[in-house]
């Protein structure tokens, strides 16, 4: 039942069994009795009117001084009220629920807070951040503060706080979109703790821009070990290809290279392979046909990394005739990855390409992983290209789900009915799982399927 506050004001209305009728000068009482009533109805109404109607201090301290009196349910709903309110005035009321017995309460004076305090709660909010069951309330809370000095005094507090807290709110700090914290993070880049480093560099992978490549490109290179190379290379790309112009995202990482030595040049050519374009391209191209096996085999590396399929051609011609076959290998795993990739080319040519990856695969693991892969390409002829492999019994599994993936897609499917109910019928024939089945058999129907809300029977029902 929707209750109308102006027809509560100009006809009254029975709360707690009583007729009421109220002036209009006395619009915060009829708000504080609709709020505390036991009809939920009734105090909804009254909640309206605390979060965006009735003004002023006072009145939020009238409002907060109601919290210590209500029924945990009434009390998180005020909570929540208050903090879309958005007056610290009720902040201290607030507060006195942290700590609450019900965790529902304790969980809604948090969140609160998030909206009604400043950078003074932050160190409060810095330890629930610590506790098992409070860590998303105060995460949220953390997020939703308000203030010019709140990323400072997050960033503040990491100096004092122990290694798994620091990395929560490096995670603090990316939930706030914090760019001006990006200097801290790169302090705490090179904190003592690897989790805490990790954190940093995801963070700023997020939130940093281009003119950190030059900052990224010497912490790549000054790490200590691979993993932490690898972590610092994740965000060198990240912040790269945060530029929307594909030819100019790797230019900021080229530049930063002029003047290194050939050996950190080689060393970066993996982040150029994985940001990619032409002008990335062109460099690794030469470091391939390096003769120098270091920078030959760094180059190979860089174009197996590459995001798109654009060197697909030169992949293939390597696992074709490469003369170590090692680097055969390479170049076929990541033809797999790279053949199907969705781009400027069209389904059939990359179809084509992930043929001609089969013809040159050499175990059934290969084999497997391109009928997996060719669901990236959604034409009936992949349909075509996967569906005899069912025939297969080593593949038979692997090409029921592709299918059935591939018919996932009305659009794909309904054109091309008779194709697809006739491998559809094999499924049904092959499959050993109960899901894959299930789907086949709705898609048959021309039904739709939604995962998380249709599940298959338990086994032996």
């Amino acid at each position: 039942m929707r209750i109308c506050f102006a027809c509560i004001l100009s006809c009254g209305i029975v709360v707690g069994g009583q007729l009421s009728v109220w002036a209009d000068d006395d619009l915060v009482q009829t708000v504080i009795t609709l709020v505390s009533d036991a009809d939920k109805d009734v105090r909804s109404v009254g909640l309206e009117q605390v979060r965006d109607e009735v003004k002023g201090a006072d009145a939020t301290g009238r409002f907060a001084a109601l919290l210590p009196k209500l029924a945990p349910d009434a009390q998180v709903a005020l909570l929540g009220a208050l903090a879309g309110r958005g007056d610290a005035t009720a902040k201290s009321a607030v507060v006195a629920l942290i700590g609450n017995a019900r965790p529902e309460v304790d969980g809604a004076a948090i969140r609160a807070l998030g909206s009604l305090g400043d950078a003074t709660d932050v160190p409060r909010l810095t330890k629930l951040l610590a506790e098992n069951g409070r860590e998303k309330d105060a995460a949220a809370a953390l997020e939703r503060l308000r203030g010019g000095t709140i990323n400072a005094a997050l960033c503040s507090e990491m100096k004092s706080t122990l290694p798994l807290l620091r990395a929560k709110l490096l995670q603090a700090l990316v939930a706030r979109h914090a760019i001006d914290a990006v200097p801290a993070l790169l302090e705490s880049a090179h904190d003592a703790d690897a989790g805490v480093r990790t954190a940093a560099l995801d963070a700023l992978g997020q939130l940093g821009g281009t003119e950190l490549v030059p900052k990224l490109a010497r912490l790549f290179l000054d790490a200590s070990d691979k993993t932490s190379r690898e972590e610092v290379e994740k965000a060198l790309v990240a912040v790269s290809l945060r530029n929307s112009k594909l030819d100019e995202q790797a230019l900021p990482l080229l530049a930063a290279t002029e003047g290194m030595n050939g050996g950190e040049k080689t060393m970066l050519l993996s982040a150029l392979g994985r940001i990619g374009g032409k002008p990335a391209l062109k460099v690794v191209a030469e470091a391939v046909a390096d003769k120098s096996a270091e920078r030959h085999s760094a180059g190979l590396k860089a174009l197996c990394n590459w995001p798109d399929g654009s060197v697909a051609p030169s992949l293939l011609k390597f696992a074709q005739s490469a003369d170590d076959k090692s680097e055969r290998t390479m170049a076929l795993d990541a033809l797999i990855r790279i053949a199907p990739l969705p781009d400027k080319r069209s389904p059939s040519v990359r179809l084509s390409m992930l043929e001609k990856t089969m013809n040159l695969a050499a175990t059934d693991a290969q084999r497997t992983a391109i009928i997996k892969r060719a669901r990236a390409i959604r034409t009936v002829e992949t349909l075509r290209f996967v569906a005899p492999y069912m025939d297969q019994p080593r593949f038979a599994q692997v090409a029921c789900e592709t299918v059935v993936e591939l018919a996932h897609h009305k659009e794909l499917r309904q054109p091309n009915k008779p194709e697809f109910d006739k491998a559809l019928d094999k499924v049904l024939t092959l499959s050993k799982n109960a899901t894959i089945l299930l789907r086949a058999q709705r898609y048959l129907k021309d039904e739709t399927w939604v995962e998380k809300q249709i599940q298959p029977p338990a086994a032996g029902k």
